[in-house]
């Protein structure tokens, strides 16, 4: 500030985010917290000689007052800055100008206290919040940095092996399976060193941990079937725990118990069809761990089924510079994300929304709607009473493989992805495929898990199943 006028106008205004007012420096406690909650926004001015109702009252100004301003600003603000200060004086009142600009090193803290500036007020910073700023400083990411209180023995192994597997079939890399066990989670960011010795990163125990929820509450994923359109009554509820790659599949189980399979007869055999395309239900829960704070420690992804609608609720905002339309990408959580593409879970960055829109729009459905407000939440708008015209056409054209294995599992109860491959003569990855189209659509489902993982079908369709045995029986009487 150059000029008294200037000083006025802003005494007229009052305190604001950029302002404080300290009747003397008798209130400098109080005015250094402001000093450090500017530094740690957007800078700011003290004004010391006026009061918080804006009368302009007068401050004793000596050298003395000035170089006590200035020690106490090094020597109780970390890291250490150095204010501007300036001394006005309007008809024998002086009033002390204390200037300090954004801070460039942040976080700053004041007695070992960081504080921020919400209007005129200077809260402490949440931990949380602190943390983003330490690792925006550090670039470093949240998944990367190391899980405090957990050691190897907190890894499971038989997820590790898991994971190997499944990257192996779907992206074609073997290389890994020769490698140690610890050599494979330092290969993919599971670990790092502390001390001389490998501990789990946050990434590696929500792929791979035997409790994740044990050491990162906030990773759950809470599900509700409410009655009717609002979230007052619910009819169904799960709160999951697992590795993330778990809580996905169990996510999708509850989402379609809860939603309307219709039935039609078109042409000599019936159809089934969901009322949601369940691949882009599948993929916004998927956005949801993978592109979720995880510093918003209190919230959990969670997703709400109503009778005309699925919202899935991810805690954070997107990125700055990413927008729903502008398709770029920006990984929050690069370890997670990269461990998610190597299984499958991810196909392409950037591709998600993209695909969701195309899903709904395929099937006959408006687009899901896309809201930031703190929260990301994705809207898929369901079809009313009109579910039955969503079954137009076969939902998938099945190939031979797929219809001779509808046969074998009718016959013998289910079959896993080697017994495919062998069956019918095709790669693990080509049975990957096949199989995994089928479960897409409801005709068949998954138990177990990694090697043990079977698949038989979906219990919808052997009742249609059943249904249709008895009526022959009955017909053949």
């Amino acid at each position: 500030m150059d000029n008294k006028e200037e000083l006025l106008k802003v005494i007229e205004k009052g305190e604001s985010e950029k302002v404080e007012f300290k009747k003397s420096t008798a209130q400098m406690e109080r005015a250094l917290k402001a000093m450090c909650a500017f530094l740690n926004h957007k800078g700011g001015v003290v004004y010391f000689g006026i009061s918080d109702k804006n009368e302009l009252i007068g401050q004793d100004v000596s050298d003395s007052t000035l170089k006590t301003i200035s020690q106490k600003i090094r020597q109780k603000i970390k890291p250490e800055v150095s204010p501007g200060i300036k001394v006005f004086v309007f008809g024998g009142k002086k009033v002390i100008e204390v200037k300090v600009a954004k801070g460039t090193n942040k976080p700053y803290y004041l007695d070992g206290i960081a504080y921020k500036r919400a209007g005129s007020e200077s809260p402490v910073i949440a931990p949380e919040e602190l943390e983003k700023i330490i690792l925006r400083k550090k670039k470093t990411y949240w998944d990367s940095e190391i899980c405090e209180g957990s050691t190897l023995d907190d890894i499971d192994k038989n997820k590790v092996n898991e994971y190997i597997q499944r990257k192996e079939t779907v992206r074609g890399i073997t290389k890994e399976s020769s490698l140690s066990f610890e050599d494979i989670l330092k290969n993919t960011n599971a670990v790092t060193e502390k001390d001389g010795k490998s501990v789990p990163t946050r990434a590696g125990i929500l792929l791979f941990g035997k409790d994740p929820q044990g050491f990162i509450a906030q990773s759950e994923i809470r599900l509700a079937r409410f009655k009717g359109t609002e979230m007052i009554e619910f009819i169904d509820s799960s709160d999951l725990r697992g590795t993330l790659p778990q809580m996905i599949e169990n996510a999708l189980i509850f989402v379609k118990r809860n939603i309307r399979l219709s039935s039609k007869v078109v042409g000599v055999s019936s159809k089934y069809q969901y009322e949601y395309p369940l691949d882009a239900v599948r993929e916004a829960i998927i956005n949801g761990v993978t592109h979720r704070d995880y510093n918003e420690r209190g919230s959990t992804v969670r997703v709400a089924i109503f009778d005309d609608r699925i919202e899935i609720i991810s805690p954070g905002s997107l990125p700055h510079g990413v927008t729903f339309d502008n398709n770029k990408h920006k990984l929050r959580n690069t370890v997670i994300g990269h461990m998610m593409y190597d299984i499958g879970l991810i196909e392409k960055w950037g591709s998600g929304i993209p695909k969701m829109r195309r899903l709904m729009k395929e099937q006959g459905l408006d687009e899901p709607v896309f809201t930031d407000s703190g929260d990301i939440v994705v809207t898929f708008r369901g079809p009313g009473e009109s579910i039955l015209e969503l079954i137009k056409k076969p939902e998938i054209q099945l190939n031979e493989r797929q219809k001779e294995a509808l046969k074998y599992i009718s016959e013998y109860g289910k079959v896993k992805r080697e017994e495919y491959s062998k069956l019918f003569g095709c790669s693990e990855r080509t049975a990957f495929n096949d199989l995994n189209n089928l479960f897409s659509v409801g005709i068949i489902e998954k138990t177990g898990g990694g090697k043990y993982t079977y698949y038989r079908l979906s219990s919808h369709v052997q009742s249609h199943v059943q249904s249709h045995v008895q009526e022959k029986k009955k017909t053949e009487n």
